[in-house]
C-alpha cells in the first residue's frame, strides 16, 4: 500500500464490496466459533475450525490456478483425518 498508493486506491475502488463482505463473514465466523465452544467441548470445536483450510486448498487450486494440486489435496486430507480422529 505504501509503495504503490495509486494501485492500492484503484484496487480498493474495484474490490471494496468483496472486502466488506469478507470482513463481515470473518466476524460472523468468529462469533459462531465462540457459540460452538459453549455448546460442545473445545476439543471438538478447535480442530473443526481448521476445516477452513480445506476450502482454502480447494479454492486456491481452482480459482487461483495454483499448480501443486496433489500436495494441496494431500494436506487437506490430512487435516480432515485429524479432525475426524480428534472427534472420534
Amino acid at each position: 500500500m505504501l509503495a504503490d498508493r495509486t494501485g492500492f486506491v484503484r484496487d480498493f475502488k474495484a474490490q471494496w464490496k468483496a472486502a466488506l463482505l469478507l470482513a463481515a463473514v470473518s466476524a460472523l465466523a468468529y462469533v459462531l466459533v465462540l457459540y460452538a465452544v459453549q455448546l460442545a467441548p473445545l476439543l471438538h470445536v478447535a480442530p473443526a475450525r481448521e476445516v477452513s483450510m480445506l476450502f482454502a486448498a480447494l479454492l486456491g487450486g481452482r480459482l487461483l490456478g495454483e499448480t501443486d494440486r496433489g500436495l494441496r489435496l494431500l494436506g487437506a486430507a490430512c487435516i480432515a483425518a485429524g479432525v475426524v480422529a480428534l472427534a472420534w
